[in-house]
Formats: structure tokens, C-alpha cells, sequence
């Protein structure tokens, strides 16, 4: 189902957070699909491809990849675990979303919005340097 809504959607010309409002409305009800799942789907990617690309931000910032999985992502859009504040920045760079938009109330701690109407580059993470010119001129 969410397949269909997600082609419909791109053919109708929505934006991804458009199409994982859809998705949640309509499978929510009958399949239980979590707002962070509603997005996921909404961009047509699978677990493994979320993982790769969180690590890619750690990568693309100097650090260490973590040991975030697709087990873990799935614990996540089940339910059964919440991300730490972390995993949730580099989740909402991803999805390019912000906390409340995959389900979870809080504001993510970097202080920055990750929605669509946001550039393509996330804020860095934790103890991370911005890129020379990043910082705003007085």
C-alpha cells in the first residue's frame, strides 16, 4: 500500500514529507507504520540504506562509523526502542525531517532545523567543527 501512495504522490508532485503524511493516515490504521517508518517509505529507501547513510554522516564529519544497524532502525520504527538524541539528529539529516515529523516531541539538540525547506548538508554533530566559511558573518 504505502508503494502505491509513494508513487501516486510522485507522480502528483508531493514533497517526501507530503507523501509520509499520506502514508502514516492511511497505513497507521491497518498496519501500525510509525511516522519515522511513514518516512523511510515516503523516500522509497530500505533499512540498509538509512544505515549507510547515517554512517555516511559520521564518515563525511571525521568520526568513527557507528555501530547503528538495521536491527536497531527497526526496534525504532516499531516502537520498541527511541533514538538517543544522537542517532536522532543523524536520522532527521537523513530523512531530511525534524524530531517531531518521525514521531518523537523533542527538538533535535543541535538547535537546527533538518526539514525539506532546509539546505541538503545537516548541521554537524556533536564536537564538530563547521567548515571554513559555515559560520555566519557579523
Amino acid at each position: 500500500m504505502a508503494r502505491q501512495i509513494r508513487a501516486r504522490g510522485l507522480v502528483a508532485g508531493l514533497m517526501p514529507s507530503q507523501i509520509a503524511h499520506k502514508i502514516h493516515d492511511q497505513c497507521a490504521p491497518v498496519a501500525g507504520t510509525s511516522w519515522i517508518r511513514a518516512h523511510r517509505l515516503a523516500l522509497g529507501i530500505s533499512l540498509a540504506d538509512v544505515v549507510a547513510q547515517v554512517r555516511a554522516w559520521y564518515v563525511s564529519e571525521g568520526r568513527a562509523e557507528p555501530r547503528f544497524s538495521e536491527t536497531l532502525l527497526s526496534a525504532y520504527e516499531s516502537g520498541q526502542k527511541r533514538p538517543g538524541p544522537e542517532y536522532l539528529h543523524y536520522l532527521c539529516a537523513v530523512y531530511r525531517a525534524d524530531p517531531p515529523d518521525l514521531g518523537y516531541p523533542d527538538h533535535c539538540f543541535c538547535g537546527r532545523g533538518h526539514g525539506e525547506d532546509r539546505t541538503a548538508r545537516a548541521p554537524a554533530g556533536p564536537g564538530v567543527a563547521q567548515p571554513a566559511g559555515a559560520a555566519a558573518s557579523g
